[in-house]
């Protein structure tokens, strides 16, 4: 399914419905996240309860994605791998 981009003010949000996993993000050695589908850089959003922490898979799933200097996950929840290759 595709995205639908909202101009909120200077902000872009786009969201997807996540109900396929194509929302998954891996955690990289640097402490950004790649996404799983398009191997885009994703940052966790600066509200998020997951900035200060890391996830105990490296795994998450993601509602929306709000660009502003960098690309920000919201919404997000820790995953097991299996998981995701049980939804794929």
């Amino acid at each position: 399914m595709s995205s639908l981009g909202l101009f909120q003010g200077q902000f872009l949000v786009s969201k997807s419905p996540n109900t396929d996993g194509q929302n998954a993000a891996r955690m990289q050695p640097d402490g950004t996240y790649r996404s799983a589908r398009e191997g885009a850089t994703l940052h966790v959003h600066p509200s998020s309860v997951m900035f200060t922490r890391q996830p105990s898979t490296g795994w998450v799933i993601y509602h929306e994605v709000v660009e502003t200097t960098k690309s920000f996950m919201r919404d997000l929840t820790v995953v097991e791998e299996e998981w995701l290759v049980e939804l794929a």
